[in-house]
């Protein structure tokens, strides 16, 4: 069966050293849990941290737990079985054992360091401070907590680049967009740093300058340099074996409800797709929350001007993307996703280099704010999902188990996905993204488990709708679709003519 590991490398010379083997007398895994993410896309992410526990059976690394402070600590979740690895009896033993539930049988190897096959669902720094308690005879439990690499970049408040023209008389981060975003990953490679990934994101040209007394993060100047992106960009930390890098999550990307040749249920989201989860497998989903509708998205901008000294000046601005086509209650109170940025959208400096470059938000750009605002504003919200690995299989869904986004999501049988809102449209039913959530891990009657309390959010819908036409060649039968209602077939964006392997 699936389970986590666990590195710890303490930074003396030793390099990474596992902390998982309940064999061992250094050091036992016991358990762990992870604070993620967000509820919501108003506001950005903190750096994941996780608080874990250690059993360390002689005293010998709880003696020292004051070096543990600044440790690296990897964890990791095996991968599902191949066949081959199944060594689990003869064929005979196994008469009462269902073939679903055989890799269960499967106790995967032990690596020495994370770099390995499995996969890496959270990197940190340990932080000082934790707790120390006696067992019994020589036995201990240490209480530690570890903060996820993206406080780095949280931390890092440095000078920016400056420049020798007058009119940059008491500025650092002068320049435009592309060059900052560059500066950025260079000084992050510079002091060991994540590198932050912003391939394909939408990138402004003109964006502020900041005051020598004003000394914002590398994580913010990050965020507010690629804010004005329709998808809404929220920042998290990325892992690759004992790397880290920072990546940015979409909220607000239209995604798309499929169903295959046997009608089965997926979502996809650009190049990201999941098969849908089974409501039934779902545990406290029976509570949902009617959202307090957001009327407006309102990006937080700039102007630039100069004074009559010729030096640059900026003054606040603010552009406002509305909602559109909901019913008049619905907008009776305002309400903001309100969205820090550093674009300029205006240029009264009568200078036309890059960096005075302004953005306009296009008519498709508003169109996409409005359909994001109809999703958060109509689609109901469960209080709390909560995913157990006793109940959904982590070899079948292994994103629904690390403490990482996960975008594209659908869910199939719920107790909600008969309700409708005033126009006929499900109220639950389509796209999510998991923006957030609490991850534990605890040892159950000698079984890891893994549960995750999630935080999810509404993607928009594509506004592509098939034509009967499009399902001539679909070869679905009656007998397939057990759990898809007639409202999931009406609101289905692609019908595959083939089956999904």
């Amino acid at each position: 069966m699936q389970q986590a590991y666990m590195y710890l490398d303490l930074h003396d010379g030793a390099g990474f050293r596992s902390v998982t083997d309940h064999d061992r007398d250094v050091a036992a895994l016991d358990g762990f849990t992870i604070d993620w993410g967000v509820d919501g896309i108003d506001r950005q992410p903190d750096p994941a941290v996780m608080t874990f526990r250690l059993i360390d059976r002689t005293g010998r690394f709880a003696g020292r737990a004051a070096s543990i402070a600044g440790a690296t600590v990897v964890l990791q979740i095996t991968p599902e079985a191949d066949y081959d690895h199944l060594d689990i009896g003869a064929y005979a033993e196994q008469q009462d054992r269902r073939i679903a539930d055989v890799h269960a049988a499967y106790v995967p190897p032990l690596p020495d360091n994370p770099d390995n096959v499995n996969r890496t669902i959270f990197i940190g720094i340990v932080t000082t401070g934790g707790e120390i308690d006696h067992m019994r005879g020589t036995a201990w439990r240490l209480t530690l907590s570890a903060t996820s690499q993206m406080v780095l970049w949280k931390r890092m408040r440095d000078m920016g680049p400056t420049s020798a023209n007058p009119m940059w008389e008491g500025y650092h981060w002068v320049g435009h967009a592309g060059t900052r975003a560059i500066e950025l990953n260079a000084r992050a490679a510079a002091r060991g740093m994540p590198s932050a990934d912003y391939s394909g994101l939408k990138q402004p040209d003109g964006v502020r300058a900041y005051s020598t007394d004003d000394y914002p993060s590398m994580l913010d100047l990050l965020h507010r340099t690629y804010a004005t992106d329709p998808r809404i960009p929220l920042w998290y930390d990325g892992y690759d074996r004992k790397w880290t890098w920072l990546r940015a999550a979409l909220p607000a990307e239209p995604a798309s409800l499929v169903l295959d040749g046997a009608m089965r249920r997926r979502c996809r989201a650009g190049e990201i797709e999941h098969a849908a989860l089974d409501g039934r497998s779902i545990r406290a989903e029976r509570r949902f929350v009617l959202p307090e509708p957001y009327t407006q998205i309102v990006m937080q901008t700039h102007r630039a001007k100069v004074d009559n000294d010729g030096v640059v000046q900026y003054t606040d601005s603010t552009v406002t993307m509305g909602a559109r086509g909901l019913p008049a209650a619905l907008t009776a109170t305002q309400k903001s996703i309100t969205i820090e940025s550093d674009v300029l959208t205006g240029n009264d400096t009568g200078h036309l280099s890059p960096e005075f470059f302004t953005w306009t938000p296009s008519e498709e750009q508003r169109e996409q704010a409005a359909r994001t605002l109809t999703a958060a504003d109509t689609i109901i919200r469960p209080a709390a999902i909560e995913l157990d690995s006793r109940d959904i299989d982590p070899a079948a869904f292994p994103d629904m188990f690390c403490a990482q986004p996960v975008t594209a999501l659908c869910m199939t049988g719920t107790v909600a996905n008969q309700l409708m809102d005033s126009s006929g449209r499900p109220s639950f039913t389509g796209p999510w993204i998991m923006i957030g959530g609490v991850l534990t891990y605890q040892w159950h009657n000698g079984h890891p488990v893994f549960s995750h309390a999630a935080h999810l959010w509404p993607m928009p819908q594509t506004d592509e709708r098939p034509r009967w036409s499009a399902l001539r060649d679909w070869p679905a039968r009656y007998t397939d679709g057990n759990d898809i209602t007639l409202t999931d077939i009406i609101y289905t964006n692609i019908f595959e003519t083939e089956d999904t392997p």
